[in-house]
């Protein structure tokens, strides 16, 4: 039984609540017996929908998907009008389900096929009806469903895209379609559903791909917006396919698109995270100054982490940088917690311990652990088992809880002495080191753990090896990391 028809009889056993069987049975011709198969197994006729409609004022829109009330009397006008197109629609269903297109023979057959044909021509236009009704409803909830999502008002939004999906359904309009996919991956986004999120962002991205609207800002905007979630899944790979994509595939028009500079500035800063510093300066300097207001603040904290990493500036300097304060301190944050530079740490423990910092504390472990680790470098404190506890907590409440959390586990164990600790937080950072994304510098914190816990151990070659790497590539700030 699929999952449509298990709803029909939920909605069938609510109007036996309100009237008896046996009375459904009267009114609607059909036999007891057969009312009582309907409600516990046996396929509904669209026949017996009709009935019940008619009979006793439902609302088809309830009845077969669910949506709106439960009688017509209660619909708003507009909708009320689509629900009796419906109704009419369900009716011309009925006829064409009653032929019986084998017996087909003589007059009576030509009577029956031009019963038919008028059947199937209802059909047709009750449909283009239903179509132009319910893409203004569809339209509106939509444009409702938007604006709660730029509000980051789940809650209505999630009840508006139960009506859009159910509305979606009886309409047939690629564009609100389209609208309706970038409204589900966007709600899916903000409830922290990435992977479903992903499914929907590639659905509208390839839409957008088939249709040449590559070219224009929603376009490019879902194929960005797919890029960084996979990114944050840790599907790297596919992340830098998808903006090298949109790079390569981009015209002359829409290379003049502030989104698009904001995409190279994504892949610039994949090239950065992938050992080629300098092609990602050049692009970072080159298009940055072409993004949006509302993210270029982004782009100039990326050119900012990007020059440190290069040793051509230093952190002090970089916290009078300008770009965009939540990702320029948390990138400050993991530099100076690499670096071990408690003055830096204070300043970025500071604001990522604010409520201007609340976006950092949902996307890393590092805002969590900032302010006790910048204490721990400075002396002793107290109660810190305690304190850990409550910041691999405070993680976790966030949706930040993250293998990488054992990396900073170990250099706190590790600069408050306890080397015991200190071993057994650094054996469970091998499992998360392999997994890091996009964080050099915390990679660099768990190689020098690494070196200062157990310079005699296996892992010192692959320390060794870390460091000798990246200084190659010219990260100076990583080969002073090395103890």
């Amino acid at each position: 039984m699929s999952d449509d028809e298990t709803s029909l009889r939920e909605r069938l056993a609510v109007l036996t609540r309100e009237t008896s069987r046996s009375e459904i049975a009267r009114r609607t011709g059909t036999s007891l017996m057969n009312v009582s198969r309907y409600l516990t197994g046996t396929r509904v006729p669209a026949a017996f929908c009709m009935a019940l409609c008619r009979e006793f004022g439902v609302n088809p829109a309830w009845l077969l998907a669910g949506q709106g009330p439960i009688r017509v009397a209660d619909v708003a006008q507009d909708q009320s009008q689509t629900a009796g197109d419906l109704l009419k629609l369900v009716e011309a269903l009925g006829a064409v389900s009653r032929m019986r297109l084998g017996s087909v023979a003589g007059d009576r057959g030509l009577k029956m096929m031009r019963e038919l044909d008028e059947a199937l021509g209802a059909h047709e236009r009750l449909r283009a009806r239903l179509n132009l009704r319910t893409s203004e409803l569809l339209d509106t909830v939509l444009t409702q469903l938007e604006d709660a999502l730029t509000q980051i008002d789940t809650a209505r939004a999630g009840a508006l895209l139960g009506s859009a999906v159910q509305l979606a359904r009886l309409c047939d309009d690629d564009a609100l379609d389209a609208r309706l996919l970038t409204a589900q991956a966007h709600h899916a986004f903000l409830a922290r559903r990435l992977d479903a999120a992903v499914l929907f962002m590639r659905k509208r991205f390839g839409l957008a791909l088939a249709k040449g609207e590559l070219s224009t800002s929603e376009g490019m905007e879902m194929g960005l917006r797919l890029a960084l979630t996979l990114q944050d899944i840790g599907r790297v790979d596919e992340s830098g396919r998808t903006l090298e994509a949109i790079v390569a595939l981009a015209d002359e028009h829409s290379r003049g698109l502030p989104v698009w500079a904001v995409a190279v500035c994504a892949h610039a800063i994949q090239l950065v995270d992938n050992g080629r510093l300098v092609e990602g300066i050049a692009a970072l300097t080159r298009h940055m100054p072409a993004c949006d207001a509302r993210r270029i603040g982004n782009a100039q904290a990326a050119l900012m982490r990007a020059q440190v990493l290069a040793g051509v500036l230093s952190t002090a300097d970089a916290c009078r940088a300008p770009g965009l304060d939540g990702p320029k301190w948390l990138h400050l944050g993991l530099l100076a917690a690499a670096a071990e530079d408690a003055e830096t740490l204070h300043k970025a423990a500071r604001f990522l311990e604010s409520p201007q910092g609340r976006v950092p504390r949902e996307v890393s472990p590092m805002p969590h652990f900032a302010g006790l680790l910048a204490r721990v470098m400075g002396k002793p404190v107290r109660g810190l088992p305690g304190e850990m506890k409550r910041a691999a907590a405070a993680a976790e409440t966030h949706g930040a809880g993250s293998p990488l959390a054992a990396i900073i586990e170990a250099t706190i164990w590790r600069l408050s002495g306890d080397r015991k600790r200190a071993r057994d937080a650094q054996a469970r950072a091998r499992t998360a080191v392999g997994r890091i994304v996009g964080h050099v510098e915390m990679a660099a914190m768990h190689y020098r753990n690494a070196l200062l816990l157990d310079p005699k151990g296996t892992e010192r070659a692959a320390a060794e090896q870390f460091f000798e790497d990246w200084s190659g590539r010219g990260y100076r700030f990583i080969a002073g990391l090395k103890p």
